[in-house]
């Protein structure tokens, strides 16, 4: 978690705007709060919050999150997840246009020794670099991967969040966004 923090951070430096963290520790009985806690404490740009909650599971984390705050963009990371330094620089500037519901970014997973994360690596270059842009071109963006999500918090909102008790909650608040007519794109750049 320190690690996704600190890339946070960085990645808030690089954009210059205002980023708020809202971390939902769901439960956990490890030190996540704790390290969490000290990692915003040094952060340069953002500013965190830690929400607690009961283990309900990864949806409703992710609706807690959205019901405590009002931004217009809600960006969703995995806990895991390093966001590049230029990550939220490129964001804003789709949600100019109304029709956007959701921006998603290229996963490329830390690539280790084992030819099955080499093999991971490989489809994930073919899905972000070859196939999701050209479903982008026909408007059939599937699925915007809950690593990192960029999400209009007013349809978020108006499709009732995020389902719960589902796996892929990613791929079904894209097809929720979808259905009331917003579009969803990806940037090769994040």
């Amino acid at each position: 978690i320190v690690g996704t923090l600190t890339a946070i951070d960085r990645a808030a430096q690089r954009y210059g705007g205002p980023v708020r963290i809202l971390l939902v520790d769901d439960g956990s009985t490890d030190r996540t709060a704790e390290l969490a806690s000290q990692a915003m404490a040094g952060f340069l740009a953002a500013e965190g919050m830690i929400l607690s909650g009961q283990h309900h599971g990864k949806a409703r984390a992710l609706n807690m999150a959205l019901a405590e705050t009002s931004a217009d963009i809600v960006i969703r990371s995995d806990a895991d997840a390093r966001l590049d330094p230029d990550a939220l620089r490129f964001v804003p500037a789709w949600f100019a246009d109304p029709s956007v519901g959701a921006v998603s970014g290229v996963t490329v997973p830390r690539s280790e020794a084992s030819w099955l994360r080499k093999m991971r690596v490989i489809e994930c270059l073919y899905e972000f670099r070859l196939a999701r842009p050209g479903l982008q071109c026909v408007d059939a963006i599937g699925c915007v991967p809950g690593i990192f999500a960029a999400v209009r918090r007013e349809a978020a909102v108006k499709v009732g969040g995020v389902t719960e008790g589902i796996n892929a909650e990613d791929a079904d608040l894209t097809f929720k966004l979808g259905r009331i007519g917003y579009r969803m794109v990806l940037d090769q750049r994040i």
